[in-house]
């Protein structure tokens, strides 16, 4: 918690992803110590040194027996929603206006927490909420990644398998699945597979390897073909129930979490900004559209009154966001949301009307599954 002398305005920034260990947790790391290779340090010095006081939980897990929910929607709302009433507690004065601030796996908390706040509440007013870079599309590409159709290999693309294990075996393990969330490994691979995103390093890739060379060596095959590929990675059947020649599986079960773990707007909220980045490789700017229409579909009503503004920017990439001169847009967007100040000094660049992602395709098919789940 920075509380800045006089401060005005409470900021809680939601961070991005560091790995589910319980060393990996945010608020483990000493920001005077050397410096380490971490997004959110940058975005929480420039929010602070703006004047507004900040708080930046950890998601609820890492002090406990269960890891954190990883792009779990009411797990990460709650933690959110719950730094505010924290925040109340250790200040004298706290802020009535509240921002919620995230980037990547931080914007997509961010925005569930506004999904979330009117059921399970909150401490002060909800002005804004500031999303850098959120990941918002279907919760599905994490079951695709387990597929031959992505061609993932442990040898080369480490991180976006741990980040597929992590949400597999945490949506499981907070809703009560048997084996504790693991059934989604191998029975003979389940404990290996626990361990190599528990045992002690944030991302271990040594284990990773050690698990086998690609997903489908130690993620259980009914997962695998059933849910990632006949579902997520090819949507056949409008439900994704419906697999040529095999049973459904494990699929509908999937597809209601992923709808849970995108959840739909408050459509009666306080403004958002949305930023974007030409060059992310992590959140492509077609998955940004998809994102952007689904979040447009839960706005329709002709009497929403949430706002959403969207910012682009073509050269930036996904980690330095955080460390951008695009934060100082941000600040004095919050300011303005929190009453002290003026609206930002220029436009932002508007989001473009044809994509073309880094990897040179065009477009989304943003409307038919997985994407549209």
């Amino acid at each position: 918690l920075a509380v800045p002398e006089g401060a005005a305005g409470l900021v809680v920034f939601a961070h991005g992803s560091v790995g589910i260990a319980k060393k990996c947790a945010p608020s483990m790391l000493d920001l005077s110590g050397p410096v380490q290779d971490q997004d959110y340090p940058t975005a929480l010095y420039k929010l602070a040194g703006y004047g507004y006081t900040v708080i930046a939980p950890d998601y609820a897990g890492y002090i406990g027996d269960t890891p954190p929910g990883y792009f779990n929607a009411a797990d990460e709302a709650h933690s959110v929603l719950d730094a505010t009433r924290a925040a109340a507690n250790l200040l004298p004065t706290p802020p009535d206006k509240v921002v919620i601030v995230g980037h990547s796996l931080g914007g997509h908390a961010a925005l569930s927490a506004q999904s979330y706040v009117k059921a399970y509440g909150m401490k002060g007013t909800l002005v804004g909420i500031a999303a850098m870079a959120p990941l918002y599309t279907s919760m599905a590409l994490w079951a695709a990644a387990t597929t031959g159709a992505a061609q993932l290999t442990t040898a080369t693309d480490s991180t976006s398998i741990l980040y597929a294990m992590e949400y597999a075996y945490t949506a499981g393990l907070l809703r009560g699945d048997a084996g504790d969330g693991l059934a989604v490994f191998q029975t003979a691979k389940q404990q290996a597979a626990k361990d190599t995103m528990l045992g002690g390093e944030c991302y271990d890739t040594a284990k990773l390897s050690a698990l086998g060379a690609k997903p489908s060596d130690f993620f259980d095959a009914d997962y695998v073909n059933n849910v990632g590929l006949q579902c997520a990675a090819t949507g056949i059947g409008q439900d994704c129930t419906q697999a040529p020649s095999t049973p459904a599986g494990d699929a509908p079960l999937w597809v209601s979490r992923w709808k849970e773990d995108r959840p739909a707007l408050d459509d009666q909220s306080a403004p958002i900004l949305i930023w974007y980045g030409g060059k992310d490789t992590y959140v492509k700017p077609g998955w940004a559209e998809c994102a952007r229409e689904k979040l447009a579909q839960d706005l329709m009503s002709p009497s929403a009154t949430t706002m959403i503004s969207y910012c682009w920017d073509q050269g930036m990439d996904h980690r330095t966001f955080p460390r951008s001169a695009d934060m100082d847009y941000v600040n004095q967007w919050i300011s303005a949301r929190a009453g002290i100040g003026a609206e930002p000094t220029g436009a932002c660049a508007s989001m473009p009307s044809t994509w073309t992602d880094v990897d040179g395709t065009t477009g989304m098919d943003c409307e038919s599954p997985p994407n549209n789940l």
